[in-house]
């Protein structure tokens, strides 16, 4: 009796494993997607503009709020995609031009948010356009 219980229970413990198989399998693949999708994207990023601008805090507070948008919309915020996010997002231009501390507030999205464009913005030195 003692022998059919732990063979019986040994049996739903492989039957077990065996179903959870896949779903493990599924999350490790799903990892390391998200690990590749935010290699390219990190990528882009330092292709296009200077290590100066890509190792600021504010550029790391970009791609974390960058990925999720890039999982869960692929084609409107590609890898590809990234450094044209980057520059509607941030005030990179300004930085680059006048060294004001680089900002990121929050994801240019025209569908979302549509007022939230900082290349948008009217950022000039002063007296270069006269109003």
């Amino acid at each position: 009796m003692n022998r059919r219980r732990v063979l019986r229970l040994g049996a739903i413990g492989v039957a077990a494993l065996a179903g959870l198989g896949p779903l493990v399998g599924q999350r490790l693949r799903s990892r390391r997607a998200d690990k590749d999708l935010a290699e390219a994207c990190r990528a882009a990023l330092v292709a296009s503009f200077p290590s100066k601008v890509t190792d600021d805090p504010a550029a790391a507070a970009f791609m974390d709020a960058y990925l999720p948008h890039a999982r869960r919309y692929p084609a409107r915020f590609s890898p590809a995609n990234t450094p044209i996010h980057f520059l509607t997002s941030t005030n990179v231009i300004v930085h680059l031009e006048t060294g004001e501390p680089l900002s990121f507030d929050m994801i240019f999205d025209p569908l979302e948010s549509p007022c939230s464009n900082h290349l948008g913005a009217f950022y000039a030195p002063v007296g270069e356009h006269r109003v």
